[in-house]
């Protein structure tokens, strides 16, 4: 049972480095995928979605604020003086981490409402480019919030008792 918990911890912290390397290309790689579907007719109504992704967006722009807010309060706690003891740019990294998923998140609540208001194009093509923007955008925000998330709980739950040195006279 132990050996499984491992191999899970392995494969969950092969994935998130794969995601921390890759993002952009993992997110546009499945919004190419969902692009071809699309194209072949294999998903439609994707208008009706819009509204769905604007709450979830908004929810997920909201979570970060917090949490933008949470990581500027902690800045001084101990579990920052340990984390920048190991990673040195770990609060830069936070902050661009989550501003580009707040941007990210106002741009497809922004490009969601020009393509609700916009008429359905007849040409097939223009639909998938659009469809091809939309959805990875939408992908990078799904899994870049699951991964800020993690990494924000993990900053908060890690153990930050100090190893007790004995001191030599």
């Amino acid at each position: 049972m132990a050996n499984i918990g491992c191999l899970w911890r392995r494969w969950l912290e092969r994935l998130e480095n794969t995601w921390t390397e890759h993002s952009l290309l993992i997110s546009a790689l499945l919004g190419a995928f969902c692009s071809i579907l699309y194209y072949y007719n294999y998903i439609s109504n994707l208008r009706q979605t819009i509204a769905n992704v604007v709450v979830f967006a908004s929810i997920i722009v909201g979570m970060l604020g917090v949490f933008l807010t949470l990581i500027i309060t902690l800045k001084e706690s101990p579990v920052f003086d340990r984390m920048r003891s190991f990673f040195p740019k770990i609060e830069e990294k936070l902050f661009v981490w989550i501003r580009n998923q707040i941007w990210s998140g106002i741009f497809v609540v922004m490009l969601s409402v020009v393509i609700s208001i916009m008429p359905n194009p007849t040409n097939r093509l223009i639909t998938s480019s659009g469809v091809f923007i939309w959805t990875t955008i939408f992908w990078h925000i799904c899994f870049g919030s699951f991964y800020t998330v993690k990494l924000i709980t993990d900053l908060i739950l890690k153990n930050v008792t100090q190893p007790i040195r004995k001191f030599k006279p």
